[in-house]
């Protein structure tokens, strides 16, 4: 079984919490997650990791505080355990956008 890290960040601001909507490209299934992804090789840290999910996704450049909540899965399809830790965002920079993604 193969074994992954993905870091999220919680954003709340004016009582709403910052999501990201996904949509599955087979079955159209559609879900909203906070922003959030895995760790990759060029990462110093996770929450490097969480930042850098965060801008890639939302634009936003967030300052990233403390863990608030760890969530371990396991995704069947592809035999990969998840751990995933999700970090409270201390402070929110940018320009909410999506012209980045596809």
């Amino acid at each position: 079984m193969n074994q992954g890290v993905r870091a999220a960040v919680i954003a709340i601001k004016d009582e709403s919490i910052l999501l990201v909507r996904h949509v599955h490209p087979m079955t159209a299934e559609e879900w909203w997650v906070p922003p959030g992804g895995a760790l990759e090789d060029t990462d110093d840290s996770i929450q490097a990791c969480a930042a850098r999910e965060v801008t890639e996704e939302t634009g936003l450049i967030p300052v990233v505080g403390r863990l608030v909540y760890v969530r371990e899965f396991r995704e069947t399809d592809r035999n990969t355990r998840w751990v995933e830790l999700y970090f409270l965002a201390d402070e929110l920079g940018g320009i909410l956008t999506a012209e980045h993604l596809t």
